[in-house]
């Protein structure tokens, strides 16, 4: 609790030093202290397929008190608190934010990333992230090719959902929800998700109220795999600004798929391409920081090696792998740049979405394609 504090009271100070109209570094945090709850909604047009729901906020830094949030690493198993947010707080009353829609990847659960979903909510975004039903840790009944199926039904009934809560008066986000400005950002099989709305997926159409997309990680290549992916015509169909982000080592996603979808993306207003250098698939979730917490816990390597293996650690968060605070940073800083410029439209952030400033950054290759306005 006492790290916990000083790290407030740091970014307290850290923004409250900022000009209100200053641009403050999408890598670091925002003007906003982190609010978090945990909710479940059943789709009834759908069986009464259930989703958990984690929300991330922003709220005022004067109204956050000492309930720090827990999530739910792994199911009932382990739970770590957060060094950032906080539970049973109200939203910050600035007006109506952006809405963006965070799919994890499978299996795997809402909370995977916090350091990106945190982050987001400390820059005036509002993140609704699901439980995947069926390609989750605590269930992964469904196939890949079964829950394509629902991925972007899920995000389609998660919009409708928040947008219904803020048209309620007695609602947490009663009036905050600015449903002109949603975008959906996904991990891996999420990273799939997030292109299939915006493109259309296994069976499912794109949803024009989703103004952009940013797919880390994600299967957008057509071959090699048990599910349906993405051909040249959907591609070429997308108009909303995309930004791809990937890392280099991936095994799992090879770099090749990002370029696959950067030359196709050929209708899109606007593409992005990062590729963090010597980063590899598992370095944008929070594996590093779940399986040290349960390590720390005694959580024995039998139980957590049935869902992520001892090699993948140590090539993922061992003493010479890629550092994960850095694969963090890089995905915060483009992810929110991005948003922040194709989203809210602050064209104040474009320079951080250039050759010239990727120059800057040693791990990361960079190339843009935006077309002119008309």
């Amino acid at each position: 609790m006492k790290k916990l504090l000083v790290l407030l009271s740091l970014l307290t100070v850290a923004c409250a030093d900022a000009p209100a109209d200053e641009v403050l570094a999408p890598d670091q945090p925002g003007r906003f202290a982190v609010g978090y709850t945990f909710f479940s909604v059943t789709d009834a047009e759908r069986a009464n397929r259930p989703l958990g729901v984690h929300l991330w906020f922003p709220t005022d830094q004067e109204g956050a008190p000492d309930a720090t949030a827990r999530y739910r690493v792994f199911g009932p198993v382990l739970s770590i608190d957060s060094e950032v947010a906080f539970s049973g707080v109200e939203l910050a009353g600035r007006g109506r934010f952006p809405l963006v829609v965070f799919s994890h990847g499978y299996p795997s659960f809402g909370a995977q990333s916090p350091a990106l979903v945190e982050t987001l909510a400390s820059h005036g975004f509002v993140v609704a992230s699901p439980d995947h039903t069926g390609s989750t840790y605590v269930d992964d009944s469904d196939s890949l090719g079964v829950a394509a199926t629902r991925r972007v039904p899920d995000v389609k009934f998660l919009i409708d959902e928040i947008l219904r809560r803020s048209q309620s008066e007695d609602d947490l986000l009663s009036g905050s929800i600015d449903a002109d400005a949603i975008a959906v950002v996904g991990n891996a099989f999420g990273g799939s998700t997030a292109m299939g709305v915006a493109a259309g997926w296994a069976g499912a159409s794109a949803d024009p109220r989703v103004k952009a997309v940013v797919p880390i990680s994600g299967v957008i290549d057509a071959t090699g795999w048990s599910f349906d992916t993405f051909d040249a015509e959907e591609l070429g169909a997308v108009r909303v600004p995309v930004m791809l982000i990937g890392a280099t080592e991936d095994e799992n996603v090879p770099i090749e798929n990002n370029e696959y979808a950067f030359d196709g993306l050929v209708g899109s207003r606007a593409v992005y391409q990062v590729n963090v250098v010597g980063a590899n698939h598992y370095h944008f979730a929070g594996v590093c920081t779940f399986i040290d917490a349960a390590l720390a816990l005694g959580i024995s390597w039998s139980l957590i090696g049935s869902l992520f293996s001892m090699q993948r650690y140590d090539e993922t968060c061992g003493p010479d792998a890629f550092p994960a605070e850095q694969a963090f940073r890089v995905a915060n800083l483009y992810t929110i740049a991005f948003l922040k410029r194709h989203l809210e439209g602050d064209e104040r952030y474009s320079r951080y979405l250039t050759s010239a400033y990727a120059d800057t950054e040693p791990d990361v290759e960079f190339r843009s394609r935006v077309a002119e306005s008309p």
